[in-house]
């Protein structure tokens, strides 16, 4: 039986925007989120089961692992936020970090997948209730065509240290560029299949609803951004201003334009180049000559020429209230 750290339904522990300033962030600073509990097993306890649609079904323990290449990847890690709120902003639910592990392509590679397979489907070892509904297991899926990337890693670190209970350890699932309720914590199993999982966070949770009346799953994290400095609330002086934050995406972010009026008029901040699947720094140079209240805006750009929307979505802008 696995013990539990804790027990619960959707437990967060968010972190504030604006401790965020450094590129990775310090392992303690990310925020924690989870649906059904934390439990908490042993490496020497840990296996991986492989099945469904394969050559060759596998059992991996935590030592067979190291037959496999290690990868490290640099990667914002983006919280989807509540189901039950879907439209609902969480800027203080991202952080940038280190993952290292094996290409998640090798192992399913090394099972032999069956070439009419056309979706991954992830198990952790979490069970429990999520909103009055019994849940025997956090199940997530990915299309193959992602699985399959390769930058889908089975991590077992995060900035250089072992993963603990609270981070997914000993090894969790990790789908850069997708929205963290993908990347599934404890991992136990991974079954091939020629369609999508049934369990309730595939089909009751993590959908959104398009303009056209779509239900489509909550997967790519679409442009998003956050102003880190200055930060809501602060004091500041009349005068030159400088603003900082973070912008990201599954598609790299072509511009981040920020506004002090509302959205009427927008000045183009100064974008920072990316690494693997990172976050990018943009900062700004603004000019306040009045005094009171004062809301600063950021909007990310992709280079798609998807446009961050102002309101309505999980990824809508979140504005910085200063005093002036």
């Amino acid at each position: 039986m696995t013990d539990m750290i804790e027990t619960g339904t959707y437990r967060s522990i968010p972190r504030k925007i604006s401790q965020l300033t450094d590129f990775v962030t310090p392992e303690p600073d990310v925020f924690v989120l989870a649906h059904l509990g934390i439990p908490d097993l042993a490496r020497d306890d840990w296996s991986l089961s492989v099945t469904g649609m394969t050559a060759k079904p596998l059992v991996l323990r935590f030592d067979d692992l190291v037959t496999f290449q290690a990868h490290r990847i640099t990667a914002f890690h983006k919280c989807a936020g509540n189901p039950m709120k879907p439209a609902e902003p969480t800027p203080d639910r991202v952080a940038n970090v280190v993952w290292r592990g094996i290409r998640l392509r090798d192992v399913l590679s090394r099972a032999g997948y069956d070439s009419r397979a056309t979706h991954l489907w992830a198990d952790g070892i979490d069970s429990g209730s999520f909103e009055g509904v019994a849940v025997a297991k956090y199940q997530k899926d990915l299309p193959l065509a992602k699985a399959l990337q390769d930058d889908v890693l089975l991590a077992f670190e995060i900035n250089g240290a072992p993963l603990s209970a609270h981070r997914g350890g000993p090894v969790r699932l990790v789908a850069p560029g997708w929205y963290g309720t993908n990347s599934v914590k404890w991992l136990r199993t991974l079954h091939l299949a020629d369609g999508r999982a049934a369990g309730p966070f595939t089909t009751r949770w993590y959908n959104d609803t398009d303009a056209s009346g779509i239900r489509r799953p909550v997967w790519a994290v679409a442009p998003d951004s956050a102003i880190v400095t200055p930060a809501a609330g602060e004091k500041i002086d009349a005068g030159t201003l400088t603003v900082r934050g973070w912008s990201w995406g599954e598609h790299d972010i072509a511009r981040v334009d920020l506004s002090i009026d509302g959205g009427a008029s927008w000045l183009p901040a100064t974008l920072s180049p990316r690494t693997d699947k990172s976050w990018q720094g943009f900062s700004a140079q603004l000019r306040i000559d009045r005094s009171g209240p004062m809301r600063i805006i950021s909007r990310a750009t992709d280079v798609r020429g998807e446009v961050q929307p102002m309101s309505g979505a999980r990824n809508a802008s979140v504005a910085v209230e200063v005093q002036i």
